[in-house]
């Protein structure tokens, strides 16, 4: 007997997210009376006359320390809600299971796609999905729903957690669970499916600023246009741009530059944006499709040509995108400082554009240059 897939249990009203789950309430009170306990034993203080100080601190102490836990689904604090989209359509959080046997974790055999929410509303919705059923075509995946019913799942799911902030969804298929092996399991097995909305606030600090970067040689397979669970080289690009106090590691194959380890990049000099083109080896980004175009609206050249590692140290500026970091300006890459540490105007320009196309209203507030 095969494993099973993702397990959803949970009835109807766990589903519809109406109310806080009460196992996490449950924990919290229960720790929360604990420490109640030992103040009291402390300060021997007599229960029946300190009976509202006792629900006071309990309060008190339950807010304070689990507040996020509380307040999840709510839109409060960088938060998971609770309703989560399977395959089997809509359970709680915490009865999604999923056997040990399972391809995506033993494999890397899985897909997945991440879309930006602003105000309860996906951004580039329907280039995300486009791309995930390219992603699975390319791995031979046979998702059990077509484009529109997967849009209508994924409506459905803001529309039960009451989604109203700007957060991300983070959307996964695996090829299933079975019996571990490098060949595909029989056609009686089913993609593991799952889908989520996090809180996500925009990083206007970053956004208005400008981050910094290193270079590290891209080690990765052929085929990154696949959005795919293989991410580990992109783990320890990321991971070693964070110890160097850097927001991104933008990579190369023998100087030339492909991308970076969970975004595009780009150059500009002389007025022209500068990419690497849209082939096998780079993840073709929705912002970047979204950047082509406000380009093209403004008349500002758009070339599909890669540059060098050396050719940005004379970069009249840099930027990067990625549908979390959405248009985000580049000041230095590794010890070389770009346009004296200041985002540049076409950056500016293209941020503009893409708060306009995704009707923000917190907008960008950039200091003037001199």
């Amino acid at each position: 007997m095969r494993p099973r897939s993702a397990v959803a249990r949970g009835g109807s009203s766990a589903a519809r997210g109406k109310r806080l789950p009460g196992a996490e309430i449950n924990k919290a009170l229960h720790l929360s009376l604990i420490k109640v306990i030992r103040i009291l034993y402390k300060l021997r203080i007599p229960h029946a006359q300190n009976f509202l100080k006792v629900q006071t601190i309990i309060f008190t102490i339950t807010y304070n320390r689990y507040k996020l836990d509380l307040f999840k689904g709510r839109g409060m604090g960088m938060s998971v809600y609770p309703i989560i989209m399977t395959q089997s359509r809509f359970t709680h959080r915490e009865h999604l299971k999923y056997p040990f046997e399972e391809r995506g974790l033993q494999f890397g055999d899985g897909i997945y796609e991440v879309i930006r929410i602003y105000h309860g509303t996906y951004y580039l919705f329907e280039e995300h999905v486009d791309r995930l059923f390219r992603s699975a075509d390319a791995i031979k995946l046979k998702l059990p729903f077509n484009k529109e019913e997967l849009k209508k799942l994924l409506l459905e799911l803001l529309s039960r957690n009451e989604m109203k902030t700007d957060g991300k969804l983070y959307l996964q298929a695996t090829r299933g669970s079975a019996p571990r092996d490098h060949i595909f399991p029989g056609e009686d097995v089913l993609p593991n499916i799952y889908a989520y909305v996090q809180d996500l606030p925009r990083n206007l600090d970053s956004l208005t600023n400008g981050v910094k970067t290193i270079t590290q040689r891209d080690v990765r397979w052929e085929n990154c246009y696949i959005k795919s669970l293989n991410l580990l080289p992109n783990v320890l690009a990321k991971q070693e741009a964070k110890e160097n106090s850097c927001y991104e590691a933008i990579l190369h194959k023998d100087g030339t530059v492909t991308e970076c380890s969970s975004s595009n990049v780009y150059l500009v000099k002389d007025g022209k944006i500068f990419t690497h083109p849209a082939k096998n080896n780079i993840l073709h980004g929705c912002v970047r499709m979204a950047v082509e175009r406000f380009a093209k609206k403004h008349n500002i050249p758009f070339i599909e040509q890669a540059f060098q590692v050396s050719d940005m140290s004379s970069a009249d500026e840099i930027f990067l995108t990625s549908s979390t970091s959405e248009i985000l300006p580049i000041i230095q890459v590794d010890n070389t400082v770009v346009n004296d540490g200041k985002p540049g105007d076409i950056t500016r320009q293209l941020q503009t554009a893409y708060e306009k196309d995704a009707k923000i209203h917190q907008t960008i507030q950039a200091e003037s240059r001199e």
